[in-house]
C-alpha cells in the first residue's frame, strides 16, 4: 500500500498513529516532547486523551486493537472476533502475532518500521547506508535476517549431530574391538 498525497494532508500523521499504536511510541517525536510525564501524540481536537483503533480483517473475523491515554497510563487493548477483550501485556502478545513478528524481538521497532511502514527517512538510510547496512536493512525488509537466524540455528544442530554420531562411531569401534577380543580368547579357550 502507498500513501500518497500533497504536503499537509496527514500522511505522516497516520502512519505515526499507526506506529503509536503498534510500538506504543514514536521516536522521531520524542525530541519534540519538552517534558518527561508528555506523551508524543496528543489529540489537539478534542478533549480527553488520544485513541487509534485498527482492524485486522481476516478469514476469522475482525480483530480490533485500540491505544488510547498518554504515556505510562496509556492503555493497549484488543477485542478479538470471539468477543474476548484483552489488555496490556496479552494484548501486546496478541498483536505481536496479528502483525507477523514474535513478542520476544528487541529491536526498538526498527523490524515493525521496516517491514510495515517504510517512511521515507527508512529510504534514505537504505541509499545512505554502506553495503554492510544495506545488506542488514535488505534482510530485515525481505525477511532474510529470520532465515538467517534459522540457518544459524540449524547449522549449531548439524555440529552438535556430527559430533555425537562421531562419538557414537567411537563407542562402536570401541565395542567391535572388544568382541574381536572377546572372540580372540573364546576360538583359544575352545581350542584348548
Amino acid at each position: 500500500v502507498i500513501v500518497w498525497g500533497a504536503n499537509g494532508t496527514g500522511k505522516t500523521s497516520l502512519l505515526d498513529a499507526v506506529q503509536w499504536l503498534v510500538l506504543g511510541d514514536v521516536p522521531r517525536l520524542r525530541a519534540t516532547v519538552l517534558r518527561s510525564q508528555e506523551d508524543v501524540v496528543t489529540n489537539r481536537y478534542a478533549d480527553g486523551p488520544a485513541s487509534v483503533e485498527i482492524a485486522f480483517r481476516d478469514a476469522g473475523g475482525t480483530t480490533l486493537v485500540t491505544r488510547t491515554g498518554h504515556g505510562k497510563n496509556g492503555r493497549l487493548t484488543v477485542r478479538r472476533p470471539d468477543g474476548t477483550h484483552h489488555e496490556d501485556g496479552q494484548a501486546r502478545t496478541l498483536l505481536a502475532g496479528l502483525i507477523g513478528r514474535g513478542d520476544d524481538h528487541d529491536d526498538d521497532g526498527k523490524w515493525f518500521l521496516r517491514t510495515h511502514l517504510l517512511q521515507q527517512a527508512e529510504m534514505t538510510e537504505l541509499l545512505s547506508g554502506d553495503t554492510k547496512e544495506r545488506y542488514h536493512f535488505l534482510a530485515q525488509l525481505t525477511g532474510l535476517d529470520e532465515l538467517s537466524q534459522l540457518d544459524d540455528q540449524l547449522q549449531r544442530e548439524l555440529r552438535q549431530l556430527r559430533a555425537a554420531v562421531r562419538e557414537r562411531e567411537r563407542e562402536l569401534e570401541e565395542a567391535r574391538e572388544r568382541v574381536a577380543v572377546a572372540r580372540s580368547e573364546h576360538e583359544e579357550s575352545m581350542a584348548i
